[in-house]
């Protein structure tokens, strides 16, 4: 099955039973009875995990950010301690 709006590239094998979820972008043979999303193509489970993964980047930027100050401070102290 491809829904609609699916652009696939010339040379590649859709396996038998394989869906492709729409505004997909084929650009590898696909596996058969799997389901497909995203552009690049990927196996859907895993499109979900990466979009899900996304959405919660802004959510963790300023944590990282804190911890790479802490970092920098903790280096810091170490090079004035050496001195």
């Amino acid at each position: 099955v491809i829904a609609g709006q699916v652009g696939v590239n010339p040379q590649v094998e859709i396996g038998e039973g394989a869906v492709v979820t729409g505004q997909a972008g084929v650009t590898k043979s696909v596996a058969p009875n799997d389901v497909y999303a995203g552009t690049p193509i990927t196996r859907l489970r895993d499109w979900k995990r990466e979009r899900i993964a996304a959405a919660k980047l802004p959510e963790l930027l300023p944590r990282i950010e804190e911890r790479l100050a802490r970092i920098e401070r903790a280096q810091a102290e170490l090079s004035e301690e050496e001195s």
